[in-house]
Order: C-alpha cells, then structure tokens, then sequence
C-alpha cells in the first residue's frame, strides 16, 4: 500500500520538479560561474547567460604623433578579462596587468617614422570576445628632445609659454574643466586611469594642450595632448597612472596644465603611493571642515603587517596646502603593537587662506616608511573680521582708560610748591609744641 502511495505521489510531482531551474556550471578561464537554466515552454526565455563582450577603451597610444623613444600602450575593459596586442597583424603579445582590467605594456617606439596599426584584442572570464584598432603615428627627430610619457602635440617640449594667464578660481573664462582636482591611491605595478571633461564653453572655436608636471618614477599616459573643441563641445580626456615597480613610494603632488590661448586651468593631482609588501600602514581621516585659528582632528589608524612584536615607532603629523607647503607640524614617539587607533588635533594658524588642505601624517621606523593624507577644507568663521577688529579695538580702549586713570591719580598727589612750604611750617610746629594737633 505504502509502495503505491509513493508512486502516485511521484506521478503527480515529477513534471513540477522538472519545471523549475536546474543550476548548472560553466568552465570561465580557471574559474567556475554559476548560471541558471530555467526550461519553460516559452521560447522567448530560453536561459539566461552573459553574451556581452567587454567594451574595450584605449586609453593610450591617442590620435597625437608619438614622439618619445618609448611608447605606453594601455588599455581598460569594464570587466574581469585578458588581452592580446599586435604590431602590424604581426604575432599577438600578450598584455601586463594586476587586475585584469588594467593593461599596459612600455615598448620601444616603432621606426622608422610612419603610420603603425595596432590592433587590441580582449575577453572577459566567459570568452566574450572584442577587438580594437588604432593607427599611431611616430615622429621621432635624432636632434629633438622629448619631455613625458606621451607628449606631443607639435612640440611643446614642455618649454614655458609667454603671457599665460593662471586660473585657479571661479573667474569666468570661455572654457571648464571638471574635475580640477584628483586624489589617487595608487599601488606600486597597479595601473590606473581616471577622466577629465574639458568643455568649450565660449562662442568659438578653441584649440586646447596638455602639459604634465614631472611625475617623478610615474608614468603619465594621456589620451591626447593636443585637440579642438567647437563652442558647446566637450572632450573626456583619459588620464592613465603607473606606478613603476622599481619606483619610489610616498605622497607627491603633481598637476596637468590644460591651455587655451592665453588661459591656463590646472588640474591637481595628490598620489599616494603605496609598495608591496610594506611591514606596517598607516589611514587618516580628517574632520571635512576646520576654521581658522581652531583645531582640525585627525583619526588614525597603524596597522603592523609584519612583525609580531612591538615596535617603535615616529609619527609626523603636517598640514599642507595644493602645492605641498607646510601650514602647520608635529611629531610624536610611540609603540606600536599590532594596530592601533587614536586622535590627534593640528591647531590651524589664523592668517591661513579658505581653501583646501591635506591633513598628512608620515611613519618612520628604521628606515622605512609609511603616509596617509586626507583632504580638508578650511573656512572662516562668519563676521571673525569684525569681531576680531572689535575686540582690538576694545583693549585699546581699556589701556587707554587705564593711562588716564594713573595720569589723573598721579596729578591728585602732585601738591603745589605753596602747599609744600606749608606742610614744612607744620612739620617744624609739631616738633616745637610737642603735639600733633598742628
């Protein structure tokens, strides 16, 4: 009986199971992803599966002529996946990365002088495959001399240009550049890239350059360095980083300097980089606001990443404006366990401009080093000014007041030369009678 249950209890289930999804699995380059396969009688959804092949973006080489010995080639996928270049549908050379987004690879520039294809090819973790191409032009001279990674633009050279206006505020020009400032976290062998939209925002056409500051061991790769921009036309300028593995590591602050005729706008660069390996670390945050003459607080945290003991270590604390100056500094000695995490207050002076500033703070021990920096703005408070020029005003009042109080007292006990011969008639009849009554 009970054999005959479950027999009919099979044939009135079975087609309800055999409906429902069934996960199954599917090999992805070494690793395993999970779709899920749902049999329904419409065909209009037969499974769901990833078919999209990565977006390739090539952030380096750009349309401008390649004029250095060495060239950067770069590219960024929007997701998880491995690419493979050609020179001239030559033999594919697979590209460098950390992350499988970012790819980039420093060859020597192809000569002689001329027009060279590359082409791009990419796929993500379920072989979705895409291709790109570009056409690079080389122009290197034996007797030229060549400043950063891709610059050029018709040889600028990096030479100082005459009569430029440097705009660093809000003044109305014909032109926008947005962001203005780029905070980058970046680790040694990592390349990363990030965007700048430059709008033409006059009534003509406007021809733009872009000169890099010195990076230091960084390579700098821009998408172009030179181009045009009809009144109302934006351009999403690429700006790639790589830190080189046998480069420097540390808190640097650089800048791109984008022309316009004779305006210049830059735009700010803070790189923190960080190497592989490090034994200890080092985070601030600090308070978004501070006023002047008042404390901004930071919070830290140490981490010791690669000793079990303790270790002794100097912390320097600083403030800094855009361009690296020290506002205001400090330094303190102590023992770190395994981690850490305490305040610290920076008293900002009160002639500091409004604006931005870098709450930074650099670790030492035995020679080595670790650095954090968090950005801040500085205000004044409403009305200080007059407040502060009342008080000024009051204390002189008072130092005032207190002159002419001991100015008047001093004239009460200044007695006249007549009154003085008296007080000696008085003296000289109190010694003759005897008594004190006179």
């Amino acid at each position: 009986m009970e054999n005959k249950i479950i027999l009919i209890f099979l044939f009135l289930f079975l087609p309800l199971i055999s409906s429902t999804s069934i996960e199954t699995a599917l090999p992805s380059g070494g690793d395993i992803q999970t779709t899920f396969f749902a049999f329904q009688d419409d065909e209009n959804y037969p499974f769901d599966i990833d078919l999209v092949p990565p977006v390739i973006l090539i952030v380096y080489p750009g349309s401008s002529p390649v004029t250095t010995s060495t060239m950067n080639l770069y590219l960024y996928i929007g997701e998880k996946g491995s690419c493979n270049y050609s020179l001239n549908n030559a033999a594919n050379i697979t590209m460098s990365t950390v992350d499988n987004r970012n790819f980039l690879n420093v060859i020597n520039t192809p000569q002689p002088n001329g027009v060279y294809l590359f082409r791009f090819y990419c796929q993500d973790q379920i072989r979705n495959k895409a291709s790109s191409s570009i056409s690079v032009t080389t122009l290197i001279s034996n007797t030229s001399t060549t400043t950063g990674a891709g610059e050029g633009g018709g040889g600028g050279g990096g030479e100082t240009l005459p009569n430029i206006t440097y705009i660093t505020g809000d003044e109305v020009v014909d032109f926008s550049v947005s962001p203005d400032f780029i905070e980058v976290n970046l680790n040694i062998g990592e390349p990363i890239v990030y965007f700048v939209n430059i709008t033409n925002t006059g009534e003509t056409i406007r021809t733009f350059e872009v000169f890099p500051s010195d990076l230091l061991g960084f390579f700098l790769v821009l998408g172009e360095t030179k181009f045009t921009l009809n009144p109302g036309e934006s351009k999403r300028l690429s700006v790639g980083l790589y830190a080189k593995p046998d480069g420097p590591t540390g808190f640097f602050l650089e800048k791109l300097e984008i022309i316009s005729g004779n305006m210049l706008k830059p735009v700010r660069l803070s790189l923190n980089v960080k190497g592989k390996n490090s034994l200890f670390d080092v985070q601030v945050n600090a308070s978004e606001k501070a006023y002047t003459g008042e404390n901004v607080e930071g919070v830290f945290k140490l981490f010791n990443l690669g000793n079990s003991e303790k270790i002794n270590i100097l912390i320097e604390y600083s403030i800094l404006d855009l361009d690296g100056k020290v506002i205001a500094t400090k330094q303190e000695a102590m023992t770190l366990n395994k981690e850490i995490e305490f305040k610290r207050n920076l008293r900002i002076p009160f002639n500091t401009a409004p604006g931005n500033y870098y709450f930074f703070t650099k670790v030492y021990y035995e020679g080595l080093t670790a650095h954090s920096s968090d950005l801040f703005q500085v205000e004044r408070r409403k009305g200080i000014i007059f407040y502060t020029a009342l008080i000024i005003v009051c204390i002189f009042a008072i130092i005032r007041v207190i002159y002419l109080l001991i100015k008047i007292n001093k004239r009460k006990h200044r007695r006249p030369k007549s009154l003085k011969f008296l007080d000696k008639i008085r003296r000289a009849l109190r010694l003759f009678f005897g008594f004190e009554g006179v």
